[in-house]
């Protein structure tokens, strides 16, 4: 926080001989303002992605990543989740026909999917281009285009729940 804003620096530290010429080994800095961004994770070697409280961003380079995309929402973010190749978001449905609106886009920024979601869950991830969401009692599953896929109530309480794609179950 910076005079009373919010402000967000991703920063790409280079340790090897690209690095070795720059301050501190820092390569790539990137400021964002009136923004939280408590997520980095990567997607792939060259891919690092960024979720803010109002959206996402996308840096893509080895030696010196550069922002490559900007996606920020005006609604509040509810949940989000993502796999190597997507991420996707929840947000609360303003039309009154479900509880969650879902969107789901890929790293170069383009919106793949946009779904009207009535689910009760504890949990949201997304593996091999599924979108599970869950708790102890139920679990809904989406496709990568947000199309739902089923849900099921469950007879014992469940921690966790995984897909295998190879072989087209979930455990």
């Amino acid at each position: 926080i910076k005079d009373g804003i919010p402000q967000s620096d991703i920063v790409f530290y280079h340790f090897g001989s690209v690095g070795k010429a720059e301050d501190d080994y820092v390569v790539s800095r990137t400021t964002y303002q009136e923004c939280v961004m408590p997520e980095i994770y990567f997607a792939g070697n060259a891919c690092a992605v960024a979720v803010a409280d109002n959206g996402f961003a996308v840096c893509k380079g080895t030696d010196k990543p550069k922002e490559s995309v900007l996606v920020s929402f005006e609604q509040e973010i509810i949940s989000c989740f993502h796999d190597d190749d997507r991420i996707g978001f929840l947000f609360a449905d303003i039309t009154g026909e479900a509880e969650y609106r879902m969107e789901i886009y890929n790293y170069r920024g383009k919106r793949d999917a946009e779904r009207i979601v009535e689910a009760d869950f504890d949990e949201i991830k997304m593996q091999e281009g599924q979108v599970l969401m869950f708790s102890e009692k139920e679990c809904h599953v989406f496709t990568k285009s947000g199309r739902k896929r089923f849900d099921s109530p469950y007879e014992k309480a469940v921690q966790d729940i995984f897909y295998f794609a190879g072989f087209r179950k979930y455990l």
